[in-house]
């Protein structure tokens, strides 16, 4: 699809068009860990989602399936952790 006047493609692990969402699979070090952003002059700390940019991701493969098959679908992520039990 075309988002912003660029051409974009994704790979989404999971889509049910019938019940209108889709699923990412994600593995993090830690889910709880601090992770930090630059916000202007200073560092913010927030979590591991915002930090790698897993929002932006979500709102364009979720416009990339609106474009192809005209249905909006609600994103889901799965996070598994390599932390130790």
């Amino acid at each position: 699809g075309q988002i912003g006047g660029y051409w974009w493609k994704g790979k989404i692990d999971s889509l049910n068009l019938e019940d209108r969402y889709f699923c990412d699979l994600k593995t993090t070090k830690d889910i709880h860990a601090a992770n930090w952003i630059k916000q202007g002059d200073r560092s913010v700390k927030t979590n591991f989602v915002e930090a790698y940019g897993y929002y932006m991701q979500m709102a364009i493969y979720r416009e990339l399936i609106r474009q192809t098959f005209d249905i909006d679908c609600i994103p889901l992520m799965f996070v598994i952790s390599k932390q130790q039990p």
